[in-house]
């Protein structure tokens, strides 16, 4: 089943999901109600997008179509950061690609990155949401995460409204939470 970008240059354009791949898509909705709330907090140009457990890749590919300079993609899965590569190359946006193979959960990878990202968007796989408050956390700890930086987590699950100085802000849609943390501006 392809999926369809939502917005921006890119919009209408579609992807295809790898085949026999095990990976969940955010649907349109929730792409669309993240991208829109990113904005009201955020500047998307000249920004960097780091997409964990990238999947499809739509989320990423999403945000280069709206305006973000950079998409990052992590994956553990080598055959779908290829297929992601293809897709990449496809829709003619390779050069603002950057793809690594890594378990977000168990290896070093941050060294790895060119620099600290503007958002972080994390979409594991539900099954092991019990690790996501720790994610977040290394990436608030390890500075994956730009100081001025969002991280948005997609989960099943209701998310502590702190973590470090970071505050939450939620939103629900059915089963599926997008959960929003940042630093509290000063005063």
């Amino acid at each position: 089943m392809p999926i369809r970008i939502t917005s921006g240059f890119l919009k209408g354009r579609l992807l295809a999901v790898p085949r026999g791949a095990t990976i969940r898509p955010t649907g349109e909705k929730i792409r669309a109600a993240l991208f829109n709330t990113l904005y009201a907090l955020t500047n998307f140009e000249d920004r960097s997008f780091l997409d964990l457990c990238s999947g499809s890749g739509a989320v990423g590919i999403e945000a280069i179509s709206r305006g973000f300079r950079q998409a990052i993609f992590i994956d553990k899965d080598i055959k779908t950061l290829t297929h992601l590569n293809r897709q990449a190359d496809i829709l003619g946006i390779a050069a603002r690609t950057l793809f690594l193979h890594a378990d977000i959960f168990s290896t070093a990878w941050e060294d790895r990155l060119p620099i600290p990202a503007d958002v972080i968007f994390m979409d594991p796989p539900y099954a092991l949401g019990d690790s996501v408050v720790p994610l977040i956390r290394r990436c608030i700890e390890r500075n994956i995460v730009a100081p001025d930086g969002i991280i948005v987590a997609e989960t099943d699950r209701e998310l502590p409204e702190q973590l470090a100085d970071w505050t939450r802000k939620e939103k629900g849609y059915g089963e599926t939470f997008l959960s929003f943390y940042r630093r509290p501006e000063k005063p």
